[in-house]
């Protein structure tokens, strides 16, 4: 079973979207059941490509939120490194 941890810059991505989208203050338990299935299946993400080659993308608890994380087998771990508005300009384009 993956271990699935959050980037400091994750954590600064959501703090950001709860302040500027005025998401409700249970943000990050929907966050994290939205990533939870990756502790037992860690490539069901989408896989990037391009400059984020490696790297996978699931849906947050709203559809426009996308989280974007990479999966390291030979440690059984899940970094959630981004977590964008997909609407956005500075989303990344899978």
């Amino acid at each position: 079973m993956a271990h699935v941890i959050v980037s400091a810059r994750a954590r600064e991505d959501l703090v950001r979207l709860r302040f500027t989208h005025r998401l409700p203050p249970n943000t990050w338990a929907r966050v994290l059941r939205s990533v939870d299935h990756l502790t037992f299946a860690p490539l069901a993400g989408r896989a990037m490509s391009g400059d984020l080659e490696g790297f996978r993308s699931v849906l947050g608890p709203w559809p426009w939120m996308v989280i974007v994380y990479r999966y390291w087998e030979e440690i059984d771990a899940v970094a959630i490194l981004r977590v964008y508005d997909g609407r956005s300009e500075e989303a990344p384009r899978a």
